[in-house]
């Protein structure tokens, strides 16, 4: 049986692999809800959508890449939160996946865990913008 320290390290361990794994998640679902969108609409409808919804435009791809930077930069912010508190970041793991002999032994956050990582990420942008001020 494990102790409640044992539950608690468990728990603090899915909650860091949960925002380790932010970037990955946000392009799966980002991409996923993308594909759902198009292959939804009737083509009469597809007509309306913005250029920058329109795949193999030149505006889709410069939205992909502005999507992927942001990705990227919320990523970063997470790892610095980690790193901050001393716990391993998203690229301390894939540095030791990289040299570990457990290779394809990742365990994924569940949709639910990624689901609360992303309603932080709100709240956080909520409380530190012009919206939030008046609150701090």
């Amino acid at each position: 049986k494990m102790s409640d320290d044992d539950d608690e390290n468990a728990h603090l361990e899915e909650v860091c692999d949960s925002f380790r794994q932010y970037a990955t998640f946000a392009r799966c679902d980002r991409a996923g809800r993308a594909h759902r969108l198009l292959t939804s609409l009737p083509q009469s409808q597809l007509e309306f959508l913005p250029q920058s919804m329109k795949p193999g435009t030149s505006e889709a791809m410069e939205r992909e890449k502005e999507m992927q930077k942001a990705e990227i930069r919320n990523q970063f912010f997470i790892d610095s939160m980690l790193r901050h508190v001393g716990m391993p970041n998203s690229q301390d793991i894939t540095q030791q996946e990289k040299h570990s002999m457990k290779k394809g032994k990742k365990k994924w956050s569940s949709d639910d865990n990624m689901s609360k990582v992303s309603s932080v990420l709100k709240s956080l942008v909520r409380d530190w913008s012009e919206e939030g001020a008046a609150e701090r």
